[in-house]
């Protein structure tokens, strides 16, 4: 009797537990649907290439600055890889629009949305930056500060050619931002970061999103605001 009522109990408990299981992953599931839904995109697929060419570019001009690399064929892979963000801006403009327009459409654009944004970047030092604009503010915000993304390649190309940086603050932090010191407000380049590892950290692309995360936290740091 005493090993049947415990047979009876541990299946109560068995099924017990996997009901819980069960109901704490369909919450999760739920909490993430929005973005469970467009994960696999082409739109999303085309924000995390452009967030990994972003990540090379940046690297690479950091690695120019920090080892006085001026040869040149490290040079040349520097002037390829900014080509490939120039070349790639208005795909990741069409991209962001046509996520911000699917949203709309599905009525998926409210504060869910922004909640499920800083789920997503949960372990990245980006997060402060969705809590305090917005997941959905940096992503129609991104749309204007890819205009001038073009020119920041540029700048930052020449710098590293010429080295005037010093190695105490990266060229990215001297040509691609703007900083207010009061206010210690960006004009437009933290958003643009913001979106691509958003898009990075959507398709699992961990370690692109962690080289852009930290690249935002050395260039942007925790009090950073979207352009007012």
């Amino acid at each position: 009797m005493k090993n049947q009522l415990t047979k009876t109990f541990a299946t109560f408990m068995t099924i017990a537990f996997a009901f819980i299981i069960g109901l704490s992953s369909a919450q999760e599931a739920s909490a993430q649907r929005y973005l469970s839904e467009i994960r696999d995109s082409n739109d999303v697929k085309g924000i995390a290439q452009f967030a990994d060419n972003l990540a090379n570019f940046l690297k690479l001009a950091e690695y120019i600055e920090q080892e006085n690399k001026l040869d040149p064929v490290t040079i040349k892979l520097l002037e390829a890889a900014g080509q490939k963000i120039k070349d790639g801006t208005s795909n990741f403009r069409s991209n962001l629009k046509a996520l911000v327009a699917n949203f709309k459409s599905k009525n998926q654009w409210n504060e869910d949305l922004d909640n499920q944004f800083l789920e997503l970047l949960s372990s990245r030092k980006i997060k402060g930056f969705f809590q305090r604009n917005t997941g959905r503010k940096i992503l129609t915000d991104a749309d204007t500060a890819i205009n001038s993304i073009g020119g920041d390649v540029d700048k930052i190309i020449a710098n590293a050619k010429s080295l005037r940086a010093s190695n105490s603050s990266s060229v990215f932090l001297q040509t691609a931002f703007a900083p207010n010191a009061s206010a210690r407000k960006v004009t437009f380049k933290c958003v643009a970061l913001g979106a691509a590892i958003f898009g990075a950290e959507l398709l699992k692309a961990k370690k692109t999103a962690e080289n852009l995360d930290g690249f935002f936290d050395k260039s942007c740091g925790a009090g950073a605001t979207t352009a007012t």
